[in-house]
């Protein structure tokens, strides 16, 4: 047996539904499904054949593409790499660590699984020991409907019917493979007209205006590559599954909360191995297929199975042999399952090994630059500056919580309070630093003790702490502030996506492409020192205030 590989471009934005009862708002997948791919394909195999209606009753296309050969799922490429769904069994370490790639266990192999570790979900490409992780860019475009005739002339909506497409942007490449024998694939690209190099295609919803019109190239033949003896350890090799595995219709349940059990169904496909094989765990989720099909003009019946990125052991109760690695080649080449000539039931050797999360890497496919004009950057500064300021407000509750007011202190907030408010504006730091420092100056000279000739004032705000400084250094002084960034408290990781510890989030990401940065929001002074102290200060008068009734 053979492959193919098959290397699609977005040439424009795609739209590859992601629920066909999709209404206002239509969502896109990551990855161009091997029932699209298949579909894609023999509607070009039709076309340049000119069978019409009557392509059932051709013989070569009932052999390509209902059974001769298996479409599997074209996923987003990163450095010319095909990703893959990473398997439900990993985690990645919590750590902040932006110099250290965070380690990765998986609960498969791993018999005592270590704590500080979370869920690791989506998409990778594996290279050496180390996961990349690979984010597809996509757009949200409004769209105004214009199905009447009148209303296409006119160019807009009396009735005022609006909805939402979600898409993958343009200019990103997907990667995925046909398996067949050697005259079948030699056939499927000459009856394709795909035999001389790059075609266009359209693929998704929409294609026949703004979206859809691709690049698709089908390379050489290649070999399948085969498990070998390096693969066992410990007698059990770790299988992965790369697309949905569709169990027998037979098998399958009413609703997705009845979804079959992962162990026994993976235990029946493996029955074609022979005796003496087992799974003895899996990690797994239930999955849901429902498709339509444009042709009938109606839906498929739904089906349930195991999600992509499942991940299994199977263990044999002796010494693997050739003859069982050649049986193993043969299900990672056909698939297990049903449908797949659609690509279900793609399996893959997922290594035994261990792994480390990579930094997202620039100046990839994915990550490539967007020019954002003056108006919109402004806009971006603007929202960005009151998503900071709502963090510096649940930073001043962080902070009072764990503050000593000590007794009698309400007066004392109030009036700090009244000084904040009196020196609001540009320079509010100095000039509070100021009228601080002015009604310290009024000691008494005639007391030789310099603590007991401070005012009360004064003495509170040495006293009473937020963190590790005192008021008064924090307001009189030149100390850091509180919410400043540090290892422990950081807006900028607070705000955007941290669900890729040591890696640039999503907010650092906007920044890059709105040409911000974050010397563009000055923490130390101006709105962001006076939203976090009115606040502390706010909240510090209350719990000194409730304190004051507890004691009366």
């Amino acid at each position: 047996m053979k492959r193919v590989k098959v290397t699609i471009e977005a040439l424009s934005p795609l739209i590859l539904t992601d629920a066909s009862n999709s209404t206002v708002m239509t969502a896109t997948k990551s990855s161009i499904d091997g029932t699209i791919l298949r579909g894609v394909l023999a509607h070009r195999y039709i076309g340049k054949n000119q069978l019409g209606d009557k392509a059932h009753a051709d013989d070569g296309f009932r052999k390509l593409f209902f059974g001769g050969l298996r479409f599997v799922a074209a996923n987003p490429m990163q450095d010319d790499r095909r990703s893959f769904v990473l398997p439900l069994s990993l985690q990645k370490e919590k750590q902040k660590d932006p110099d250290k790639m965070p380690a990765i266990q998986d609960l498969l192999t791993e018999k005592n699984p270590e704590q500080g570790y979370k869920s690791l979900r989506g998409l990778a490409v594996e290279q050496g020991d180390t996961l990349i992780p690979v984010h597809p860019r996509t757009n949200i475009s409004l769209h105004l409907s214009r199905s009447a005739a009148k209303e296409r002339l006119i160019g807009s909506s009396r009735e005022g019917h609006i909805f939402n497409y979600e898409s993958i942007d343009a200019g990103q490449s997907f990667c995925g493979y046909i398996y067949g024998e050697e005259d079948n694939l030699r056939a499927l690209a000459v009856g394709c007209g795909c035999d001389n190099g790059p075609v266009t295609v359209h693929i998704g919803r929409s294609h026949y205006t703004q979206y859809g019109t691709c690049r698709m190239t089908l390379d050489a033949l290649e070999d399948v590559p085969e498990p070998a003896q390096t693969d066992v350890k410990g007698n059990v090799v770790l299988l992965r599954l790369d697309t949905i595995f569709l169990p027998d219709p037979a098998a399958q349940t009413a609703t997705l909360s009845q979804a079959p059990d992962a162990r026994t169904k993976l235990q029946a496909a493996m029955q074609v191995m022979g005796e003496g094989f087992h799974v003895t765990d899996a990690y797994s989720a239930a999955a849901e297929v429902e498709n339509f099909v444009g042709v009938w003009g109606m839906k498929q019946a739904r089906q349930y199975g195991l999600a992509a990125g499942t991940v299994f052991a199977l263990q044999k109760d002796s010494a693997w042999t050739e003859d069982d690695l050649k049986h193993l080649a043969a299900l990672l080449q056909n698939g297990i399952g049903v449908r797949r000539e659609e690509g279900f039931g793609q399996l893959c050797i997922w290594p035994n090994k261990d792994f480390h999360l990579a930094k997202r890497q620039a100046g990839t496919k994915t990550d490539s630059a967007i020019t954002i004009p003056d108006a919109v950057r402004k806009q971006v500064q603007h929202i960005l500056q009151q998503k900071i300021l709502e963090q510096l407000r649940i930073y001043a509750w962080e902070d009072t919580s764990r503050m000593s007011c000590g007794r009698n202190t309400t007066h004392f907030f109030a009036r700090l309070l009244n000084l904040l408010e009196q020196a609001r504006g540009p320079q509010v730091r100095e000039k509070l630093r100021e009228s601080i420092l002015a009604i310290g100056s009024h000691r008494d000279t005639k007391i030789h003790d310099k603590e007991k000739s401070q005012s009360p004032f004064e003495r509170t705000l040495k006293r009473i702490d937020v963190g590790a400084e005192s008021l008064y250094e924090l307001l009189a002084g030149s100390a850091k502030m509180p919410y400043a960034v540090s290892e422990k408290r950081s807006w900028l990781r607070d705000l955007g996506d941290s669900t890729l510890p040591g890696q640039q989030n999503d907010l650092e990401q906007l920044l890059s492409e709105a040409g911000l940065n974050e010397a563009d929001f000055p923490m130390e002074d101006g709105v962001y020192f006076y939203e976090y102290w009115h606040w502390v200060l706010r909240y510090a008068r209350k719990k000194a205030a409730t304190q004051a009734r507890r004691d009366a």
